[in-house]
């Protein structure tokens, strides 16, 4: 796996702010910071045993940056039957409160760990990797389709209208194939006239999406400011129109496969695109405020914290802080987070918010928010009409 075209936005933890420099992802994997370290040795001392490790369903991508550990350590990495019974379990969202977890504060490394990095825990989770959400592409794919000098950032920019006529041409370009003349970003694209052999599987626009998009979805809306129920109108518009031009398969291995041109969902499922390209989640979202501004959220894809590392109650913490240390500190390590799709955090001397000092060029992305029940139950039974889907939404 190609560790430098991972894709993952970065965020400090819990900033809900707009970041700056985190939209086309090509990621180099960050120099050392000259901030301070914590001692390394006991690391080394946690060599070889066990480490039962639990995984949220959404981030059991990230299990790769784990046997990069097990083989640099020689520790076996044992997969855990419920997060209680790991050493060290890593979560998409902190714990809804500290009870079941040790706190990081009375631990031997992390309290030095934490420091160095200028992280903070919440709900004695702490910030392990940042990523980001929306469409994702394969980008050998976009080019057969939209040719060789075509520039991503005209999908970014389109305009609804220019979207939806988009996904309209390409679904009729799939029945039968045209130079077809299609307009993004006001710039007029051609179609190729024949199906080129890059393209052969290719039936849809959008794969379906599973829980992992719901924040690519729900994280603008929220931005907006202003109504969430009006905002979920916009989310209903733009579920309809991925209805209308749905791929077989699922998620971003129908990307991989080539049956789907987008898929929503999180950079650590997009680690497995060979050259993943990210798009916002567009939808006609109108801004209450300057803050962001109606073409950013039509343009921005959503970035914030993706894994929250804890240690459960009974769990070794020697085997789960050694874990960690080599993650954040080793530059082996931060190449196996980039490489499935999260990118290192740290707060040292890198600015932006704590921005890490990983090169992603381009673009600007959202603050990531977290789906409430309500939304995330909304978007899987699809309540009909609007008004009704709208009302479930906002909660």
């Amino acid at each position: 796996m190609n560790h430098l075209r991972k894709a993952a936005a970065l965020a400090a933890a819990g900033a809900l702010c707009l970041f700056a420099a985190c939209g086309r992802l090509s990621l180099t994997p960050a120099a050392p910071t000259a901030s301070p370290q914590p001692d390394t040795d006991a690391a080394a001392q946690a060599r070889g045993g066990t480490l039962r490790l639990w995984l949220d369903e959404e981030l059991e991508g990230a299990r790769t940056a784990f046997d990069a550990y097990g083989q640099a350590r020689g520790v076996t990495i044992e997969p855990a039957d419920t997060a209680d019974k790991a050493d060290l379990a890593l979560l998409a969202a902190p714990p809804k409160d500290g009870q079941g977890w040790q706190e990081p504060e009375n631990l031997t490394l992390l309290p030095d760990l934490l420091a160095a990095q200028k992280l903070t825990a919440q709900n004695d989770a702490v910030p392990l990797g940042g990523a980001a959400w929306g469409y994702w592409a394969e980008k050998s794919t976009l080019t057969a389709l939209l040719g060789s000098e075509f520039d991503p950032e005209d999908l970014r920019q389109a305009s609804w209208k220019e979207w939806t006529a988009f996904a309209a041409a390409v679904e009729d370009w799939l029945a039968q194939p045209s130079a077809h003349r299609v307009t993004l970003n006001g710039k007029v694209v051609t179609l190729p006239e024949s199906r080129p052999a890059q393209l052969e599987g290719l039936s849809g626009v959008f794969a379906p999406a599973g829980e992992e998009g719901d924040i690519a979805l729900y994280s603008p809306a929220a931005a907006a400011g202003g109504s969430l129920s009006q905002a979920a109108g916009a989310v209903y518009d733009l579920l309809e129109l991925e209805a209308a031009h749905t791929a077989p398969g699922q998620g971003v291995g129908a990307v991989a496969g080539g049956t789907a041109l987008f898929a929503r969902a999180g950079s650590v499922q997009a680690a497995q695109l060979a050259d993943p390209v990210l798009l916002p989640c567009k939808m006609p979202l109108t801004a209450a405020n300057g803050t962001p501004t109606t073409q950013q959220l039509l343009a921005w894809p959503t970035a914030g914290t993706g894994a929250w590392a804890a240690i459960p109650t009974n769990g070794d913490a020697a085997q789960g802080e050694a874990a960690l240390l080599w993650l954040y500190t080793s530059a082996a390590g931060r190449s196996a987070l980039s490489a499935a799709g999260l990118a290192p955090i740290t707060g040292a001397g890198t600015g932006a918010g704590g921005l890490a000092a990983e090169r992603i060029t381009s673009g600007e992305c959202l603050a990531a928010a977290a789906v409430p029940e309500a939304a995330r139950e909304a978007l899987r039974t699809r309540p009909e009409p609007k008004a009704a889907f709208s009302a479930a939404f906002a909660g």
